[in-house]
């Protein structure tokens, strides 16, 4: 369960990483997920099956088939809204299937000190699965560790993706790209990047996105797992009609500490905006504690 004042979450997840005594993941959730956009507020019902397996190229080399079912109500639209927001509200059925190819060679999850994780995915909404949401999705991520003297590391990460809509259902604002926050480009507000409608200013998302994260990581307290850490983001949301491209990128340095707590990993961060606008913030802190597997 996760709940604060513009969310509220509840998740129950399955996984088993040997099934039938075989190399063989199995993964299950359903879901209950309501959450306030400045925009609009999105309730979703849904759940996941997943199953993963090497592929015989090496031993950290695995695929991933997931079907998903994804049932949404969007509510409070405003009347002065983008066209493409009204476009969605009331309910939209995403009924998907996702491929994904990923090599992991991370000494571990938390606080990697070396390796590398690239993955490669292909996500296909409606058609023969059904639903009304259409589209065709594409993502990509590469990320390198690499140790350095006195227990330091630096980390270096790419993400890109890319969406496209298909004829015979619609594609949601909220599948679109918006980037922002703890997770994507610290600094800047959750979600907050991403293309304006330009009659009305809403936030209608992206068909293009991509992200840089640096980082410096260091010991604090290293008995106790405390670490700290200094970064830089960069990333953009482009509209179908742009091209990617490094100018007005968005970008944010900061600083951070990092503890594996007897309650989860917790993070408590800074991001600085270089060069914010006047609708973005100078910087934020942001918390988390907690983690998925």
């Amino acid at each position: 369960a996760n709940l604060s004042g513009k969310s509220s979450e509840f998740d129950v997840t399955f996984f088993e990483p040997w099934l039938f005594d075989r190399p063989i993941s199995g993964r299950g959730n359903v879901y209950k997920w309501k959450r306030e956009y400045d925009e609009y507020t999105k309730d979703s019902l849904g759940g996941e099956l997943g199953i993963g397996f090497p592929l015989g190229i090496d031993e950290y080399t695995r695929g991933t088939i997931t079907y998903a079912f994804d049932r949404a109500n969007v509510t409070d639209v405003a009347d002065t809204a983008a066209l493409e927001i009204k476009d969605m509200a009331g309910r939209n059925v995403t009924s998907s299937m996702t491929f994904v190819v990923k090599r992991d060679s991370r000494d571990r999850f938390w606080n990697t000190t070396k390796g590398s994780l690239n993955s490669i995915s292909f996500e296909y909404a409606g058609g023969i699965l059904g639903g009304d949401v259409y589209f065709n999705k594409y993502l990509g991520r590469s990320a390198w560790y690499f140790p350095l003297w006195h227990d330091t590391v630096f980390m270096a990460q790419g993400r890109w993706g890319y969406i496209t809509k298909r004829s015979g259902g619609k594609l949601p604002v909220y599948q679109k790209f918006r980037i922002g926050g703890l997770n994507t480009v610290r600094g800047f507000d959750y979600a907050s990047i991403s293309p304006k409608d330009p009659l009305t200013g809403d936030r209608i998302g992206g068909e293009k996105m991509m992200i840089y994260n640096f980082e410096y990581r260091f010991p604090l307290f290293k008995e106790a797992g405390i670490v700290g850490l200094f970064f830089m983001d960069m990333g953009n949301v482009f509209s179908k009609d742009e091209s990617y491209t490094f100018s007005g990128i968005k970008k944010s340095v900061g600083t951070g500490i990092r503890w594996y707590s007897p309650l989860g990993p917790l993070r408590l961060e800074y991001g600085k905006v270089l060069s914010p606008k006047e609708d973005e913030p100078s910087g934020n802190w942001e918390f988390s504690i907690g983690g998925v597997f």
